[in-house]
């Protein structure tokens, strides 16, 4: 019998785990521990005051925040939580979301358009995989359901030893074991048949036509190759440590990988040989993941940490945005002179034009500044209530923008050719100037609207990736930073939050927090008592730190790689994330 269920509150609250960020040293594990919310535009008519109420505990709860705080959200993005991405035979492309909004879309390709058929009562990672016709299949607890395109489902298998992975060509579906080391064979009865064992945590599981199937490791980072009679290759080695190793085969039966370390290749089933795509990525994403194939050359990637789908024509090497995330996740925000949220908005290049713009704590978004080109990497309000710009235009570089009190045009500053990687900006507070910093920078900048002033040197504890920049009300300049030698290796990354001495170049280490694992991402934000709040991925946790080093921990179990933190005179704790933009506040 056919199922249909919508869910219209938020559920299941004993299923709230504990998160990966408690208190330094970090945990190694970096699963999303989040509970299930749903699409608010369905909800309005459906949520009461109470509700509402509620719903701001149960963030409050998921969050682990401290008593007499709650939490909401104040924008949800078109494809909240993406996971991940499948293509049904009859190529229905379905999108999965995880973590606060649990539940599948469908996503027409030619407009990009999503339209959500079914929220999941189960909270956390969610996945979606391809089946025969129009469905797809999902796991949902002990079940395995088969979802089709209008949102209902039978329950495929009432018991299940494995999550469904990989539907064959030859009509099988394929699983990963509970514990994640073998690949199975999952019947509709529950059972299953063991086809490999000896893995140390599956990641992923692809099969081509001739019965081959392909397996990539979490743990080790290695690639395997069955064969239709059980044999078992090596076709890669340590591509990655303990971050996604998305495969695909496309139409014409050829196998493809993608991963932060490699990009997007294509891998010889023989020899392992990787045949890198440069165009494959577009700018618009930070962290493309799992990926289809909608026709030979046609690749649709959705980016988890930005919750948005891009596009690929590996033919043209043409690329663009599908769906965005419209500055859900930016890392851009500040808090203006009007103590609102201003955030960082784009798009994709020319398609869709990037924005400054306010949002005010019942919700309501207005553009402050419009038709910007490229993405918006950072912002940051002057004394004086002018706002600075910097992003970056695919093809054409950086730049350095301007806009006066109270709005108006953007107006480029000058003198910004030497310094093109720019990344991060930060205002002094007293004399308006302003500091910039590249992303793997040794130096920071100081700069007038007239152009740079003076370059200053800086002696970090290593080479640094992922610099970013804040001033305190006193003056001082902060940065946040990881070591780059082993940011996408590990096995341990080392970040710091640091004192930044601009006359003597030397930097102090106020905070330490290393990761035991890779592929770290941070942010930094200095509020008006001078505190640091320092958000720290994978583990998506805020640290509220003093600036004698006291870290206290504020926030876990955020959304999957949440991207800006800022604080308002109030104390209010704003964050961006690929679920939406959340407030974190006292409760009157």
């Amino acid at each position: 019998m056919r199922n249909r269920r919508k869910w219209y509150s938020v559920l299941l609250l004993g299923l709230i785990l504990l998160g990966a960020c408690a208190t330094p040293p970090p945990s190694d594990a970096t699963q999303v521990n989040d509970i299930n919310d749903n699409d608010k535009d369905e909800q309005v008519n459906d949520i009461n005051d109470e509700d509402e109420k509620d719903e701001k505990h149960v963030l409050a709860q998921s969050f682990q925040l401290p008593e007499g705080y709650v939490a909401e959200r104040l924008f949800t993005p078109p494809a909240p939580d993406l996971t991940s991405i499948a293509c049904s035979q009859s190529g229905v492309v379905y999108l999965a979301h995880g973590g606060l909004s649990a539940g599948i879309s469908v996503l027409d390709p030619s407009s990009g358009v999503v339209e959500r058929i079914l929220d999941l009562p189960f909270a956390g990672y969610a996945s979606v995989v391809g089946g025969p016709g129009d469905t797809a299949f999902t796991g949902q607890g002990n079940e395995i359901w088969q979802v089709h395109p209008d949102g209902s489902y039978e329950v495929w298998a009432e018991w299940s030893a494995g999550r469904p992975k990989c539907y064959t060509p030859g009509g099988l579906l394929l699983g990963i074991s509970r514990d994640g080391r073998c690949v199975l064979e999952l019947l509709p009865d529950g059972k299953s048949r063991e086809i490999a064992a000896g893995f140390s945590r599956i990641h992923d599981i692809v099969a081509g036509a001739d019965g081959s199937i392909y397996v990539s490791d979490f743990e080790t980072g290695n690639i395997a190759r069955l064969d239709a009679d059980g044999t078992k290759h090596t076709l890669a080695e340590q591509v990655l440590f303990r971050d996604p190793m998305d495969m695909y085969i496309d139409p014409t039966g050829q196998l493809f990988l993608n991963t932060v370390t490699t990009g997007f290749v294509r891998v010889d089933t023989d020899s392992g040989t990787f045949t890198h795509f440069e165009s494959a990525h577009t700018e618009c994403t930070i962290h493309p993941a799992d990926f289809i194939f909608t026709a030979p050359g046609h690749v649709l990637f959705v980016d988890p940490t930005w919750s948005q789908v891009a596009w690929v024509d590996l033919n043209s090497g043409t690329n663009g945005l599908l769906v965005s995330n419209q500055g859900a996740n930016t890392m851009a925000a500040d808090i203006g002179p009007d103590d609102t949220l201003y955030i960082g908005a784009w798009g994709c290049g020319t398609e869709i034009p990037a924005q400054v713009v306010s949002i005010t704590d019942d919700g309501n978004k207005s553009v402050y500044v419009d038709s910007l080109r490229g993405q918006i990497h950072d912002l940051d309000f002057a004394p004086d209530g002018g706002l600075f710009i910097v992003t970056h235009l695919a093809g054409q570089g950086m730049s350095l923008y301007y806009v006066p009190p109270g709005g108006g045009d953007a107006v480029e500053v000058p003198g910004t050719e030497e310094y093109g990687g720019i990344n991060t900006l930060a205002v002094h507070p007293t004399s308006g100037h302003l500091f910039v910093a590249e992303f793997s920078g040794s130096s920071v900048v100081e700069f007038t609207l007239s152009g740079p002033v003076s370059e200053y040197p800086l002696q970090f504890p290593k080479e640094v990736w992922g610099l970013i920049i804040d001033t305190a009300p006193d003056g001082t300049l902060y940065a946040y930073a990881s070591e780059a030698a082993r940011q996408h290796t590990g096995p341990i990354v080392e970040r710091w939050l640091l004192r930044l001495d601009i006359q003597s170049g030397a930097t102090e280490i106020v905070a330490q927090f290393d990761r035991q694992g890779c592929c770290v991402m941070g942010n930094v934000f200095v509020d008006a008592q001078g505190t640091l709040w320092w958000l720290i991925n994978p583990e998506f946790c805020i640290y509220r730190v003093e600036p004698d080093g006291t870290m206290n921990l504020f926030a876990q179990n955020l959304p999957i790689d949440p991207g800006a933190v800022a604080v308002d005179s109030q104390g209010d704790v704003y964050f961006t994330s690929p679920s939406g933009i959340y407030r974190i506040y006292q409760e009157s």
